[in-house]
């Protein structure tokens, strides 16, 4: 059985699968095969245990165990005609009888505070770099505190994770180590990608088209990344800047806008027939509200096609002077403007950051000489040491944040990006 599994597996899993160190990691790319190789590991510790075995199984919450990890583990125990049944509430698995014999428990991360009062043999986390490093610290304590059930062999724990665009504490136990000692008793497996024999031909190449060098370090490569120490938009270079006078068509025209009061911030701009965007004018409009900007868009364009790519957390806010229950949606899709109004995600400032870099490195966005406080801000604007955009620059009556805020909800829904990850499709 377990020459077969090794026969149509990748090395990267089968490093994993097998490892008998204390703790061992897997982190790699997109599509390297990480999920595979968590039901290998299962089979092997199964095996090794002679019956003994009682593996935690936790994933960062509860839908990825239920539509994703659990039916993986059903359909490989399946594959290789493995004995099990799916009981109580939790829906864990067992494996009544034969070599394989053993139990296999599922928690959410989310619910960390109930990983008490039990002992397994073994633990793995998937995905642990996508939860928060305070939250990883306490998950990782209480799960070490756990693998005290006595089988005959050391306990382990392990991990499979994409690597974080910043230093997670899945660094800081294999690469970094703690309390300033190196990592003891542990190893650390990367997985390229470009590696994976199964994945379609074009996969490596479709995510090379989305992401900027930096990001297929870590999404690609399986590299360890810190993005944070950089520029929130570092891919902005002067290759996205036109330098001959743009002439638009004013035919049909986007904006990308950002309700900030003090000063309200636009950006304007229009598609190209090779399907990139150019960015033309920026607005800003300092004392103003939703209609004061609306006036002067339908001022500037009364001819034009107009959709607007808003914030889209004003879905619900009352705009500023308006009426209970009026929003700026309400206010730019209704009379007299009847502005187009584009998307109904909200997203995350990462993926934001992440979308514009991707649209910059390829090119797909170009920005006219003369919208000079948008040029200075993509140049400007930089991170927290979380990952966030440094909101310390904005001053009142001045556009540092928000021009490159209101550009960006418009860059993200015109180049969103679209990976499978963890299993799920997940659009920046």
């Amino acid at each position: 059985m377990n020459n077969i599994i090794k026969a149509e597996a990748l090395k990267t899993q089968i490093e994993f699968a097998y490892s008998m160190k204390k703790f061992t990691c897997l982190v790699g790319g997109l599509g390297c095969g990480k999920s595979w190789a968590i039901p290998m590991r299962i089979l092997n510790l199964l095996k090794l245990r002679k019956g003994e075995a009682l593996i935690l199984v936790l994933a960062p919450v509860s839908e990825q165990l239920d539509k994703n990890l659990r039916p993986l583990i059903l359909k490989f125990f399946r594959t290789f005609k493995i004995p099990h049944k799916v009981v109580g509430r939790y829906h864990d698995i067992i494996v009544p009888y034969g070599p394989y014999k053993g139990e296999i428990w599922f928690k959410s991360c989310k619910n960390w505070e109930t990983i008490v009062g039990f002992t397994t043999s073994d633990f793995i986390i998937d995905e642990f770099d996508t939860i928060s490093y305070k939250n990883q610290v306490e998950i990782w304590d209480r799960c070490i505190a756990r693998i005290r059930k006595n089988s005959g062999l050391p306990t382990t724990g392990s991990i499979v994770t994409s690597p974080a665009t910043s230093y997670r504490y899945t660094h800081d136990l294999f690469v970094k180590g703690l309390n300033g000692k190196p990592p003891t008793n542990t190893k650390l497996i990367q997985a390229s990608t470009r590696d994976n024999k199964f994945n379609p031909s074009d996969f490596v190449s479709t995510l090379e088209s989305q992401y900027d060098s930096e990001l297929q370090k870590a999404y690609i490569d399986g590299k360890f990344m810190n993005i944070n120490k950089l520029a929130a938009y570092y891919a902005f270079s002067q290759l996205n800047i036109l330098r001959e006078n743009y002439v638009p068509k004013k035919l049909q025209i986007l904006v990308g806008m950002d309700f900030n009061v003090s000063p309200l911030c636009a950006t304007v701009g229009e598609l190209q027939s090779d399907g990139s965007l150019v960015i033309f004018k920026e607005l800003i409009l300092d004392n103003a509200n939703t209609e004061m900007m609306a006036n002067k868009i339908k001022s500037l364009y009364p001819k034009a096609d107009i959709t607007i790519y808003p914030d889209l957390t004003s879905l619900t806010k009352r705009a500023t002077n308006a009426p209970l229950g009026v929003s700026d949606i309400t206010i730019l899709a209704g009379e007299p403007f009847k502005y187009k109004i584009a998307g109904t995600r909200i997203s995350t400032q990462k993926d934001r950051m992440n979308t514009v870099n991707g649209a910059m490195a390829h090119n797909k966005v170009k920005i006219d000489k003369n919208c000079k406080e948008l040029i200075s801000d993509f140049y400007k604007t930089e991170r927290t040491s979380d990952g966030k955009i440094d909101k310390s620059r904005e001053t009142k009556h001045k556009p540092y944040g928000h021009l490159t805020d209101a550009a960006g909800y418009l860059i993200q829904r015109l180049f969103p990006l679209t990976v499978r990850t963890s299993g799920v499709v997940r659009s920046a």
